[in-house]
């Protein structure tokens, strides 16, 4: 147990100074060291907790593959979209550090995970998926922002006054949208009033574009 303590507290020292790769390089040492026969609750709480707890910072570091995520979704059947929201339910037992609950979905949604040695090698292999939904989430609110400037720019407005001109009650009947034109979130428009069909802008960015506006977002936050 105070080994586990040493080796826990090393974690969080790194995960606080936000270096997430070497709490992947180290969790994963951990795993290795520890008896698979006799895990600790104290050890699966702290560090699938820990893996967890700062997932936007850890979405900054796969930005660079925001395209090829990008593509791959845009082909995604229905099933997957589903293992996406159970996974969400899962991070939200984590942040919540709602423990039984959690570990009662991964006894129901990984046939595989039955001892505390698979529990991170599993979480590590959702992780992937669950930043790529946040990289979706965020390009997706992206879209709406760039839809938002066009409009902006067709009218000679600055963007917080079309926000506000576009969310406004009085015009709100009458056709004035800002959507994101996808499940997806890779496509946007905007919505012209008396016009909300033939007046729809719509656009979907290529590879290329999507890595430009993956590094946007990056510089953006950082």
């Amino acid at each position: 147990m105070e080994r586990e303590s040493e080796l826990v507290a090393a974690v969080r020292a790194s995960a606080m100074c936000e270096d997430w790769p070497h709490v992947e390089r180290m969790c994963m040492e951990c795993e290795l060291r520890m008896a698979p026969e006799q895990p600790s609750a104290v050890y699966r709480e702290e560090m699938v907790c820990l893996m967890l707890q700062d997932e936007y910072t850890h979405a900054q570091n796969v930005y660079e593959k925001a395209a090829i995520m990008m593509l791959s979704a845009e082909q995604k059947p229905p099933s997957q979209v589903q293992v996406l929201r159970s996974l969400a339910s899962a991070c939200s037992f984590l942040k919540q550090r709602e423990f039984g609950a959690f570990f009662r979905w991964l006894k129901q949604h990984s046939g595989k995970v039955t001892s505390g040695d698979q529990v991170l090698e599993f979480m590590l292999n959702k992780l992937e998926k669950r930043v790529r939904q946040l990289v979706l989430e965020t390009v997706a609110s992206a879209y709406k922002a760039i839809a938002l400037s066009q409009f902006a720019e067709m009218f000679s407005m600055d963007t917080e006054t079309a926000r506000r001109f576009v969310l406004s009650e009085e015009l709100a009947g009458d056709g004035w949208q800002l959507e994101a034109g996808s499940r997806d979130g890779t496509a946007c428009s905007f919505v012209l009033p008396g016009k909300p069909k033939r007046a729809r802008q719509a656009g979907r960015l290529n590879a290329k574009e999507l890595e430009r506006l993956a590094q946007t977002l990056y510089d953006i936050q950082t």
